[in-house]
């Protein structure tokens, strides 16, 4: 295991062998509301935050699917599709268990049709139920941030979520929350940058654990469920709620236009230019076909407009970035998502 294999389902066997050579050292369960799953990892703190973000499983000794992460070596993924496991090495260990837990889910959710994954935010404003998606950089997080201000919202989720094709919302969602330093400071009582060095990953913590991280000019902060600020997440264990508005942020240098759209049409946007950014973050190593072939592309596709139908508000948002035209843009998300 020297060098990094090409991201891609591999057999039992050559899990398993690589798998000996790694050797973990601690082993967590939790409970998604889909499955049982279970972490094998080298890291003291990852396995801390997942404990504070998913009690023990009660209702089985045996998990699910498994995310194997560890620091041992070059970046390497393998995908043991039949038995459901992903084993990660990289100094990074955020980043390996939040793509490696996404994947698996996204698989048992495709296979169970129970749900659909989304690189997205979301709260709850005047009662109502607003998931943002968008490429990275689009607006996700300013959009959901103006909306918190505006109107005290309950936090749902800042990076990515998970969404019943009936438009119901299982809480918790995510394992924990990978946010940017606006959102920690909206949503984290007390929280100073760079000084909770329990979250903060880029750079210096990882400098401090020995670790090898790319610097970041906006480091992001992991976040678990207990530190957040009361929010629809922490209230309402073992809840649920209905998506009310699924907001599509685009991004078109000579527009700011934000309307409504039909299932179709938002469909159409929502997975072009052929599968785009913000699809290709749904189902991480999509292209690298770790995960899924083109039969499985055609049923998520489904599983989507099956959503988009169960959704009464679908807004199409193209945010240009112009400073002058911001507050504009948001105020029309605004308005359309108290409709």
């Amino acid at each position: 295991m020297s060098k990094a294999p090409d991201r891609r389902i591999v057999t039992p066997e050559e899990y398993e062998a690589a798998r000996r050579e790694l050797a973990p050292k601690h082993v967590c369960f939790g409970n998604t509301g889909y499955s049982n799953i279970c972490l094998r990892t080298e890291s003291d703190k990852l396995a801390e935050m997942w404990k504070a973000n998913y009690p023990k499983s009660q209702s089985s000794p045996w998990p699910s699917f498994i995310v194997e992460v560890f620091s041992k070596g070059e970046n390497v993924r393998l995908y043991d599709k039949s038995r459901c496991r992903i084993l990660m090495t990289g100094s990074d260990y955020y980043g390996c268990v939040k793509f490696g837990y996404r994947v698996l889910l996204a698989d048992q959710m495709l296979i169970r049709k129970n749900g659909v994954s989304m690189h997205s935010s979301a709260l709850v404003i005047k009662d109502k139920t607003v998931v943002i998606t968008g490429p990275s950089g689009a607006g996700k997080n300013t959009t959901m941030n103006y909306l918190d201000r505006k109107h005290n919202g309950l936090f749902l989720w800042d990076d990515w979520g998970v969404i019943n094709p009936d438009g119901w919302i299982p809480i918790p969602n995510e394992l924990s929350y990978h946010m940017s330093e606006t959102s920690a400071a909206a949503l984290v009582p007390g929280f100073k940058p760079f000084l909770l060095e329990t979250l903060e990953m880029y750079p210096r913590l990882c400098k401090q654990a020995g670790l090898i991280c790319e610097p970041r000019t906006k480091p992001k902060y992991m976040v678990p469920l207990h530190l957040l600020r009361p929010t629809v997440a922490n209230t309402i264990t073992g809840g649920i709620v209905k998506t009310h508005s699924l907001v599509i942020l685009t991004n078109d240098t000579d527009s700011t236009a934000v309307r409504k759209v039909d299932v179709e049409e938002a469909l159409e946007i929502f997975s072009k230019p052929a599968w785009s950014w913000a699809w290709e973050c749904l189902v991480p190593f999509m292209n690298e076909h770790l995960m899924m072939n083109d039969t499985e592309l055609a049923e998520l596709k489904e599983q989507y407009r099956t959503l988009f139908k169960n959704i009464p508000n679908l807004i199409i948002a193209n945010n240009n970035k112009r400073e002058q035209d911001k507050q504009k843009f948001l105020e029309a998300v605004e308005k359309l998502v108290e409709e």
